[in-house]
């Protein structure tokens, strides 16, 4: 049997760098749908309590395009170990997790699934990030 070495924490590294790209894959289709649907006032509704309402999806598709580029970014970096996408991928999963956990009570398992694969990758780039010798 051959014996290979293989870094501590790389399965966890690979786990968090591809969430953190398809987090920004998402990110960018997300941007891009909404700057190309222009300043179209839309009303959006969910269950019969919570209504959220904007007039300007230009806006807020530039800033979701943005983010979406850093996290695709960010995800190729924790792959090879680069620890400033370490801690640009510690800071969004932790602010991803704030932002999910109002959306408990609208979508309770989508919301649960979401918080936990961010508590995941929180997990993976803060144990197993750190550089060799540190």
């Amino acid at each position: 049997m051959a014996s290979s070495t293989y870094r501590q924490g790389t399965g966890w590294l690979l786990f968090s760098g591809v969430m953190l790209v398809l987090a920004g894959l998402s990110g960018i289709f997300d941007g891009l749908w909404a700057i190309t649907q222009g300043d179209d006032q839309t009303v959006v509704t969910l269950q019969d309590n919570v209504i959220l309402w904007d007039d300007s999806f230009t806006a807020w598709g530039w800033i979701y395009l943005i983010v979406g580029v850093i996290l695709f970014l960010a995800g190729f970096g924790v792959v090879s170990r680069q620890q400033w996408a370490r801690y640009v991928g510690i800071f969004a999963a932790v602010v991803f997790i704030f932002v999910r956990l109002p959306w408990v009570f609208a979508f309770p398992v989508q919301t649960f699934i979401a918080v936990l694969l961010g508590v995941l990758v929180l997990y993976g780039l803060s144990v197993y990030g750190e550089p060799e010798g540190a």
